[in-house]
């Protein structure tokens, strides 16, 4: 945050700015603008904190780096003794030294220096001082300019004019100088040289296109040609071909036409001497200098004469330039250019340049070589660039629409470091360019990490999995990520339709639930119909009747309580958006994976995916360190791995349908299964559609129907099976006509005006794939499997999206930790995704098994003895499922089970940790929730809440005793221990700690083992010091329930420790062995 004065109060501000948060006037009233507080050497300091590496020099200018003492105190010098004179007066010491340091000694015959405040002014200024010449020449019908398309040379109407932005003239178009600036085409070889062009034929045409349009004009009305020396933000760092700029001069010579070259953003020492013509055989007229002279310490930038212009002027009849500003050539902003100059000079930062630009260039030519959508690297000195193209062979541009260059800039922003992004590279319309203009003071190191981050990334699909770990991956600022999706838009309607306690605990987590609950509806009870003794007169058989309604019972010590029901599409496209927040670029629509194969070639990045538009116009291939399989049952990258689905596949059909009811049935908005004569049903209660009306689903047994059909009719419409990839033998209105035979004698038929939302079918099977992951030739897992992808069941029990995510939400952090490097051992990290998650999808397929055969159970086997209890099993089991707080992963490096005296005890509260919602706290399980009091404020928190996914960070719970004031207790002592050595050993990013003390304690300083309220202490000056210091808002007091739920012993305490996806890593003792325990189980994990 910084603070900034107004009428005498401190306001304090974000650290993004908008146009509500700002009275600057900037440039867009939609964009945000990113506060920077501070800034030293190459490193940006954001106004949130973040630190980032600054790879372009703001716009190329912060050349020196930032923060330089030596230039800062110049200033300060500068200051004390004269800090302005007027121009048309007076000169100073520090105008006329930097004019000198300049052009003092230069071989060129560059004479005079104008001295301006930016590289608009310079542009426009020569311009002036252009067609001053030649009326001091007596030539005043020179009124013309030519200048190249493609080229930026500021702001000012003048420059404007000799520009071709297109986005930036437009407004300005009626009053530009139209009729005195005309362009031709530029010296950009990559898009405009001819197929069967040469180099040399490629500089001749162009020079023969000047020639022809300056005798177009006439050559006696033209005062200049404006070009670009080397190309900048609107074409790209673009370099002229061999001899064009020999070409040019001698045209311009041969009809006494002033060249005046801009190198504003070139010149200085940005391509690696000081003047950018150097390396063309060439001497202007007229040049313009700006970023590079003054490196950002101040606004400054210059327009240089050669001797034979300002011979002109003596020679003229007024023997002066008739243009004057108030702030030429102002004192303060020549020294510090000066000392600028100085710097550069003295440290041979322009040789420098050269050479650490010949470095960069290679890197971005290594890096980038098998890039699908770079088409040119190109450069000079520490002035380069990126074209990005849709078609290397063609160099077709991308899509304007795609925003390719900023998208990328974004994500590289979000990994620390800022580059240059442009657009309209080709044309003005079409084009995406990335410059690098880092300082001359640059590094190798600094160097590698730049063309590193705008490299790195990976690849996977997309999909409420897909979506969830691009979304996790992003926070955990990975941002180099390409979700590849095939559909064009997120679904409108259907598919899954209900998130249980575990998944909505995660949205909670990531700030989403919110966001969630309003798209949807809560379903809080459940029934249960069945055949019924009661006659129905009107149809002569048994009616059906309610067995069951109860509140649905979840359970109790999840954070999320609630079983709600939303659209699949509504739950993309609230990840999507919060994905476009943390990583705009990664979503990738319209595009299928087609094969998926290791190539270790390239050992950096050896998954190479290969993918095409939806409608198989366009192939690309991708290179990535990593690729995630979430393309569901019908899995492209499985098919591609070799693995297979193992388990039952039956040719049992289902149909599905949503529509608005018409309906006299009392359970419509409960969670409800019918079964009689007529067939078996679920409903499940649904959200409002557009109309604000409200949906039901319904699940109808039509194997009867699909099997008495021998084929499917070509003409008639029927359903697609959705699991199976075919048609089946039933339609829409076969599935509402058998609903209203099993609902019968209610009316359960489609309201008036409304229509059906949605439908399909599926066949019921319970599989999972033979392996979750596919290995490198090092044994290091690189491609997975997530979602349907690895495992399928019934969708009645409404667990597929539910633990696709959850499958997510185990991966991210492995996933994080390999990317950053700081797993210990990579391999072993990423295996464990493939043993813990497939040991739970056979579990899923398990519990899918046990509730089919029970939910549907033939009315004879519901009167066996045991059939109610096998029931209430079941339910606990699911709750436990659904809730995560009942699965449970297996001993591993990740799950350990400290040896010795057992830390955890079962009690009467925990129901002695014998059933999966018993709340114990148990190694390979979810922490249970449980709410505790914050001691700093006194507010109630939810445990829960500290379990934030963000940073892939683990979490160290010290449960303390009821000894925590006694200052050489074992509470005291592993605070201590936790805080001032483990803590510090590793980044704070991957590693933090709470302190849960009991709410009763021993009384402090007394000798006996009388108990009292900790509420009656002040209690910081009573712990260790670093408890307040680092934790003052992270520390809770709990009840002795919470406690004995837990299975802590009150009296000893214990330490959790939290892997980042809320799982129970291990539980230690408190005691001297407390640091060794911790370490050696959190660097077996992290390095």
């Amino acid at each position: 945050m910084a603070s900034a004065v107004s009428s005498g109060v401190i306001m304090v501000q974000p650290a993004v700015l908008s146009d509500e948060t700002t009275y600057l006037f900037h440039r867009s009233f939609t964009q945000p603008l990113k506060l920077v507080e501070s800034s030293k050497g190459h490193v940006l300091t954001m106004g949130d904190g973040h630190k980032i590496l600054d790879a372009c020099g703001g716009a190329a200018v912060a050349c020196i780096g930032q923060g330089n003492e030596e230039v800062i105190a110049a200033a300060m010098e500068q200051m004390r003794k004269i800090t302005y004179t007027h121009p048309l007066s007076y000169t100073t010491r520090a105008a006329e030294d930097l004019a000198q340091a300049f052009l003092g000694g230069n071989t060129f015959g560059l004479q005079k220096m104008f001295l301006v405040g930016s590289g608009s002014e310079a542009n426009d200024i020569a311009m002036k001082l252009a067609r001053h010449y030649f009326v001091e020449k007596g030539q005043p019908e020179r009124v013309n300019f030519v200048a190249r398309k493609q080229a930026f040379h500021g702001n000012t109407i003048g420059a404007l004019s000799l520009g071709s932005h297109v986005a930036r003239r437009r407004p300005y178009l009626p009053i530009t100088l139209e009729s005195r600036v005309s362009h031709v085409s530029p010296a950009y070889a990559y898009q405009y040289q001819k197929p069967d062009e040469t180099e040399a034929g490629f500089v001749a045409r162009l020079a023969k296109e000047l020639e022809d349009e300056f005798l177009r004009l006439g050559p006696q009305t033209v005062v200049a040609f404006v070009v670009e020396t080397v190309g900048g933000a609107t074409s790209g760092c673009v370099t002229a071909p061999e001899g064009y700029f020999v070409a040019v001069r001698e045209i311009c010579d041969k009809y006494g036409i002033l060249l005046i070259l801009d190198e504003v953003m070139s010149g200085a020492g940005r391509t690696g001497t000081m003047f950018a013509f150097e390396q063309e055989g060439i001497v202007p007229d007229i040049m313009t200098l700006g970023k590079g002279l003054g490196g950002g310490y101040t606004p400054v930038a210059a327009i240089i004469a050669h001797k034979r212009v300002c011979d002109g002027f003596r020679a003229g009849p007024s023997q002066a330039f008739n243009h004057g500003q108030t702030y030429q050539a102002h004192p303060l902003s020549a020294a510090i250019a000066t000392a600028v100059q100085r710097v550069v000079r003295r440290d041979s930062l322009v040789d420098r340049c050269a050479c650490m630009g010949r470095l960069l260039g290679g890197q971005l030519k290594e890096t980038f070589a098998d890039a699908e959508y770079v088409g040119d690297i190109r450069g000079r000195g520490l002035f380069w660039a990126l074209e990005f193209v849709r078609d290397r062979k063609t160099k077709e541009p991308l899509a304007p629409s795609l925003n390719f260059a900023y998208k990328v800039n974004a994500e590289s922003f979000r990994r620390g470091v800022s580059l240059y992004p442009g657009s309209g590279t080709v044309d003005g319309v079409v084009g995406d360019h990335l410059m690098f203009a880092p300082a001359y003071t640059i590094t190798e190191e600094e160097i590698a990490r730049i063309v590193r981050t705008a490299r790195e990334g990976y690849d996977h699909m997309a999909g409420p999995a897909g979506l969830l770990l691009s979304v996790l991956l992003a926070r955990n600022g990975l941002s180099q990520i390409l979700c590849v999706e095939p559909r064009l838009e997120v679904i409108a309607a259907g598919h899954a339709d209900g998130l249980h306690s575990r998944s909505l605990e995660m949205f909670k987590l990531l700030g989403l639930y919110e966001e969630l609950m309003k798209a949807s509806t809560e379903v809080g009870e459940r029934a249960r119909w069945a055949q019924g003794s009661e006659k129905s007169e009107s149809l002569g058989q048994p009616r059906m009747e309610r067995v069951m309604r109860q509140k649905i019972s979840l359970a109790p010590n999840a954070r999320m309580k609630q079983l709600i029901s939303i659209p699949q599409g509504r739950i993309e496209r609230i990840l999507e958006e919060d994905l476009m927040k943390h990583a705009n670029h990664a979503l990738q629509r319209s595009f299928r994976v087609v094969d998926v194969r290791i190539d270790e070639t390239s050992a950096s990045y050896p998954v190479l995916v290969t993918i095409c538009e939806d409608a198989g116009v366009q192939t690309r291939q991708i290179q990535c360190k990593f690729l995630v399989g979430a393309d569901g049952a019908h899995s492209t990258v499985r098919r591609c791995m070799g693995v297979e689905m193992e388990g039952d596949s039956t040719e049992h059909v289902w149909g599905v349908v949503d529509f608005v009811t018409d309906t006299d049935f009392p359970d419509i908005r409960r969670l409800t299964t019918v079964q009689n004569s007529a067939g078996m049903a679920m409903v499940i209660p649904r959200e409002t559609n557009g109309q604000g009306q409200w949906l039901t689903r319904f699940y109808v047994d039509m194997n009867d129907l699909e099997l008495k059909r021998q084929h499917a009719d070509a003409e008639t419409s029927t359903i697609f099976i959705k699991n199976q990839q075919k048609k089946s033998r039933i339609t829409v209105e076969d599935i509402l006509q058998r609903l209203a035979e099993i609902f019968a004698p209610f009316r359960m038929i489609i309201k008036k005006g409304t229509e059906v939302d949605w439908s399909t079918a599926y066949a019921v099977g319970q599989r999972v794939a033979s392996a979750f992951i596919q290995v490198d030739a090092s044994n290091i897992p690189r491609i997975f499997l997530v979602g349907d992808a690895c495992h399928t069941h019934s969708p009645k029990l409404g667990q597929g999206m539910n633990v696709s995510m959850a499958d997510s939400f185990n991966l991210a952090w492995k996933l994080t930790h390999a990317l950053n490097g700081s797993a210990a051992s990579t391999k072993n990290l990423l295996q464990s995704y493939a043993s813990e998650r497939r040991l739970i999808a056979q579990q899923l397929i398990e519990l899918d098994r046990r509730w089919y055969s029970i939910q549907w159970a033939e009315s004879e086997r519901k009167k066996q003895p045991g059939y109610q209890d096998e029931c209430v099993r079941l339910y606990q089991d699911i709750s436990g499922f659904t809730s995560g707080c009942g699965i449970q992963y297996e001993e591993s490096l990740l799950v350990v089970v400290q040896a010795g005296e057992a830390v955890i005890h079962g009690t009467d509260e925990n129901d002695e940790g014998l059933t999966p919602n018993s709340g114990m706290v148990k190694p390979g399980r979810r922490l249970p929730n449980t709410t505790a009091l914050r001691i700093a404020d006194g507010c109630l928190w939810d445990l829960h809440d500290n379990l934030l996914p963000d940073g892939a960070g683990f979490k160290i719970f010290v449960f303390c005793g009821r000894d925590l004031l006694d200052r050489h207790s074992h509470s005291a002592q592993t605070l201590q221990v936790v805080f001032d050595q483990v803590i510090p050993a590793f980044p704070r990013a991957f590693l933090d700690a709470f302190v849960v003390a009991p709410e009763t304690v021993y009384t402090h300083g007394g000798s006996s083992k009388h108990v009292s309220p900790l509420a009656e202490y002040d209690l910081w000056p009573l712990i260790p010091a670093c408890i307040k210091r680092e934790a003052e808002m992270r520390t809770y007091a709990l009840a002795q329930t919470g406690y004995d739920i837990y299975g802590i012993d009150i009296e000893r305490g214990a330490v959790v420790v939290v892997r980042p996806d809320g799982i129970v890593g291990t539980a230690l003792a408190l005691d001297l062995r407390i640091n060794a325990g911790l370490m050696s189980y959190l660097q077996g994990i992290l390095a």
